[in-house]
């Protein structure tokens, strides 16, 4: 039941020690990884789709919680208004009152018609031992969220490695469908949404009260899906974000990236889990080139060790096997 996900994050993070770095954002966030950092470390990904849905997250959490550090990461459709016209607002309690005890009827559905044509059987839950595996997904998708928060695309990566058509929008075709359409986070925009603007300030000085230190990107797109969002003339406001939202970080001392390119990271499209999200080797990378522009990230890790580790990588999308 994934209507679950960001209630188990926002339980774990108010009822766990304190932890002194987050990642938070949507699943473009998901692939930092604890063993990134030399101190703790919890990925709050998959909590937040729309730019005002960070000041409630936070004011969710009591403030002796809070991180020191928070990896931000800022989607660009974040900033587009024919995604996202910023008229609804959630409240601080939605992320706790958001547990369902049973899913959908939909998933049920899913479920059976899965068991009737065979892609499972109930006989799988009992195979692998070496890992404790909860829910269907984790199972027989091998894919689900690890203790650190991060999640593991298991199937998909498998996939991927083997070059198999039937990887999720293998090759960017789902998103490359995305795009001609115009829909699921793809509609056309030629101008940053304004409000958008006056709500990252709120968030920016909302952090700066609480001493949170704020670490600010947009993450990638793989190369071929930015060049044809580019090409297509329909993505103007692409451009505009990072000149926007840099001066608002500024203004309270902050830092923001821009890798809406992968290429930008010095990672690849070859590493990238689908279209518009990166792998734990694309998010060292970023870890990596943000260590290299001074960050001050680098008082919670060391750019050796993650250098080291990256060209001891176990293949193009995972760096540690555990």
């Amino acid at each position: 039941n994934e209507n679950n996900y960001g209630f188990l994050k926002w339980k774990y993070l108010n009822t766990n020690d304190k932890k002194k770095i987050w990642s938070l954002g949507s699943s473009r966030v998901l692939q930092f990884r604890s063993n990134m950092f030399d101190s703790t470390f919890y990925n709050a990904g998959y909590t937040i789709s729309s730019i005002n849905d960070f000041l409630p997250f936070l004011k969710s959490i009591p403030e002796k919680k809070y991180p020191e550090f928070l990896i931000m990461g800022l989607d660009q459709f974040m900033f587009n208004a024919a995604w996202d016209h910023l008229e609804k607002r959630v409240q601080a309690k939605s992320w706790q009152n958001s547990f369902t005890l049973y899913p959908g009827l939909s998933t049920y559905e899913s479920i059976f018609k899965d068991i009737v044509e065979r892609k499972y059987k109930f006989s799988d839950f009992h195979k692998d031992k070496s890992v404790a595996k909860i829910g269907i997904n984790a199972v027989v998708n091998n894919t689900g969220f690890r203790s650190d928060g991060s999640m593991y695309y298991g199937i998909q990566i498998a996939k991927l490695i083997d070059k198999d058509t039937t990887a999720a929008d293998y090759e960017f075709s789902g998103t490359f469908d995305r795009i001609r359409q115009g829909n699921k986070r793809f509609e056309p925009g030629n101008s940053v949404n304004e409000k958008a603007l006056l709500e990252l300030n709120e968030l920016l000085k909302f952090c700066e009260q609480q001493k949170i230190q704020v670490v600010g990107f947009l993450p990638p797109y793989a190369d071929k899906v930015y060049e044809t969002m580019k090409e297509s003339g329909n993505y103007g406001y692409l451009n505009e974000i990072y000149p926007k939202v840099k001066p608002v970080f500024d203004k309270y001392r902050y830092e923001i990236y821009d890798y809406s390119k992968v290429s930008w990271c010095k990672s690849n499209d070859f590493e990238m889990i689908d279209g518009f999200h990166g792998s734990e080797l694309t998010c060292q990378n970023i870890l990596i080139s943000m260590l290299d522009s001074g960050s001050v990230l680098n008082k919670v890790t060391n750019v050796m060790k993650l250098k080291t580790e990256l060209s001891n990588r176990e293949n193009s999308y995972i760096i540690y096997n555990n």
